[in-house]
């Protein structure tokens, strides 16, 4: 099925997507409907989840984060260790950017950052 969204250039965050749902399966957080992305991706890149559940940090280079309608986001704990949140996109700042292949590449703030 990736293989052949991706012949035909179909601009929509599906392997993200697939990505996304282990992610949060795994965390045992349902996923919900439509598209997801996730991160971080980058090396150096660091989200900090607060005990009241806000996010700080950046993320430099989500995939396909414009066109999600959540982000699944590996993030840091406070009290120290790894947590998997479930962000709504509209909930952080997302720059406009793009791959060298043109798809969406989105830098993602939180908006507490």
């Amino acid at each position: 099925m990736l293989r052949e969204t991706g012949r035909a250039a179909v601009p929509l965050p599906l392997a993200e997507t697939l990505l996304a749902g282990w992610l949060l399966a795994e965390a045992g957080i349902p996923a919900p409907k439509g598209a997801i992305s996730c991160g971080p991706t980058r090396k150096g890149d660091k989200v900090l989840l607060a005990a009241n559940g806000t996010l700080r940090g950046q993320l430099r280079a989500v995939p396909q984060a414009r066109h999600a309608s959540h982000l699944a986001i590996l993030a840091e704990q406070e009290q120290g260790g790894l947590a998997v949140a479930l962000v709504e996109a509209a909930a952080a700042q997302i720059a406009d950017g793009t791959s060298l292949a043109d798809d969406a590449l989105n830098a993602v703030t939180g908006r507490d950052a």
